[in-house]
């Protein structure tokens, strides 16, 4: 891995650390970007586990997904998370 990479993971895994635990089940709800390829990462190095949540999902497919799986955070940009919850800020 490429050591600003790395640098850049660690400090966004430090800042989750706090909230996050390993086997915390996290939703990322975001369109691809080198932001989301940051999250993830941090989250791997945590040790949450990651679902990913397409933009393109209907609301029917987002609600199984999160009626399913216990999440503990949802995680994206405000755009998408806001489709999820628009009462999230």
């Amino acid at each position: 891995i490429d050591p600003l990479l790395r640098v850049h993971v660690e400090a966004v895994a430090a800042g989750l650390r706090p909230t996050l635990k390993p086997g915390d089940v996290v939703v990322l709800a975001a369109e691809n970007s080198w932001e989301w390829i940051h999250v993830d990462l941090a989250l791997q190095v945590i040790g949450a586990v990651v679902i990913p949540l397409p933009g393109f999902f209907t609301a029917e497919q987002t609600g199984r997904v999160l009626e399913n799986y216990p999440v503990k955070a949802i995680i994206g940009d405000q755009a998408s998370v806001r489709r999820i919850n628009p009462d999230c800020r």
